[in-house]
């Protein structure tokens, strides 16, 4: 649990307002941040690709436990730069109940801090938790991208979020 304290508790991202954005979902609906926030906090899942090794993996692992994220009333939503039509087949054939939103030129990504030097300034592996006062209460660039937080790791984090009032 001390590794987890010390993510939550430090980092230039913490507790700052959460840019805004309004993006494509998987059916082409657009998804309204600000908007959607009013349900409860959210989950930013910042990754590189549909269908990739490591992305499938971590999006299974998160669609695995949505009834442990539901419980702590948090909504997940997935951000990639692929086109809504990719996003479509990618929650069809893993059976994402989740938005997938489409970010081709990668604004929303950087406005949240997700480039990497790995990444030759591309974005990066990364998660966000945004409160409904529309701030952000987590927040993790992956250090490689063949890496990934856990739903284990992220449910301990946001039920350390949940002790400290700051999952609202």
């Amino acid at each position: 649990m001390a590794a987890t304290a010390r993510i939550v508790g430090k980092g230039r991202w913490l507790d700052k307002k959460a840019p805004d954005f309004t993006l494509p979902d998987q059916y082409g609906k657009p998804f309204h941040f600000y908007e959607a926030l009013k349900s409860g906090p959210h989950l930013l899942v910042f990754y590189p690709g549909d269908f990739t090794k490591v992305c499938t993996a971590q999006l299974c692992d998160y669609r695995d436990h949505m009834d442990d994220f539901g419980s702590l009333n948090v909504r997940i939503v997935g951000i990639s730069k692929n086109p809504q039509e990719s996003h479509g087949r990618f929650a069809t054939q893993y059976g994402f109940s989740f938005p997938l939103l489409s970010d081709p030129s990668e604004e929303v990504a950087k406005s949240y801090g997700c480039r990497s030097l790995l990444m030759f300034g591309g974005v990066s592996r990364a998660l966000a938790v945004v409160s409904t006062d529309q701030r952000i209460r987590y927040h993790y660039v992956e250090s490689t991208v063949i890496t990934r937080r856990t739903a284990h790791e992220l449910l301990e984090v946001l039920e350390q979020l949940k002790s400290e009032s700051k999952l609202t």
